[in-house]
């Protein structure tokens, strides 16, 4: 079977440290993105427009070279020269230098934020795949500290199918506590709700393949592009909106008859 590396890129080098165990490791990307993008164009000409860096209180352009860079605080700008940052720049050890392994239960699922394939480097083949074995039956997930990018990342080594993955997690600040958007009380669901909820549950457990699943609006767009170009009519097709569930007990019943 033909590996990672025969036909993607990594993005990064390095070592997966614990203890005084080392495993190279070279980073790949994980997750891709196919979504169409547009671009603005002029009404008349049908070429792309063109955005000027522009200064209104000496109402004239400013070249790209000679933009600064601000911080807006207190309605005053702080301005960031390029050696400022180069002060604060974090310099890669190559290391993903793994702190603690804690139940993958314990990973908050809006902490994940990217996720990375990891593949072992020459002569770390037999120490990443046991580390992958350990993973696997402990159900831990690694947690440490790798700088990509001159930024420093919290990660999470996890194991996934046949191989390693690392998920850049989130800092505590960059999660909002779901209870700012709950209401301070919910209604609490009767008995006979709760088994009706419970079975519909049941009748309608599956199991998960994405590759079922396909992406309705790109293909829907791809699909208009295609008629647009061949200058065929375009028919907007109204949703029907789902109607609120006013009787709960009634839609679940009527939900179990139904499947």
């Amino acid at each position: 079977m033909m590996t990672p590396r025969k036909y993607m890129r990594s993005i990064w080098k390095g070592t997966i440290a614990f203890g005084l165990v080392n495993i190279p490791v070279k980073v790949y990307t994980a997750t891709r993105d196919h979504s169409i993008s547009f671009h603005n164009l002029c009404p008349e000409h049908l070429t792309p427009l063109k955005y000027k860096r522009w200064c209104p209180e000496g109402e004239k352009e400013i070249d790209y070279r000679d933009m600064k860079k601000g911080y807006e605080t207190g309605g005053q700008y702080v301005v960031i020269e390029p050696e400022d940052l180069d002060a604060v720049k974090m310099e890669s050890s190559h290391t993903i230098d793994i702190e603690k392994f804690v139940d993958s239960a314990e990973v908050p699922i809006l902490a994940y934020n990217s996720f990375y394939h990891l593949s072992p480097d020459k002569g770390g083949e037999k120490a990443y795949a046991l580390l992958h074995d350990v993973l696997t039956l402990t159900g831990k997930v690694g947690i440490g500290k790798v700088v990509l990018r001159s930024k420093e990342y919290i990660v999470g080594i996890k194991s996934y199918q046949k191989g390693i993955i690392m998920i850049t997690l989130r800092y505590a600040d960059e999660i909002v506590d779901i209870n700012q958007v709950l209401p301070d009380e919910l209604p609490e669901a009767t008995e006979k709700e709760e088994d009706l909820a419970h079975t519909l549950l049941e009748k309608m457990s599956g199991s998960l393949t994405l590759s079922e699943y396909e992406d309705r609006y790109q293909k829907a767009v791809e699909t208009l592009i295609e008629k647009k170009l061949k200058g065929e009519a375009v028919t907007v097709e109204k949703v029907k909106e789902a109607e609120e569930t006013k009787n709960i007990l009634k839609a679940l019943e009527e939900s179990l008859e139904s499947t």
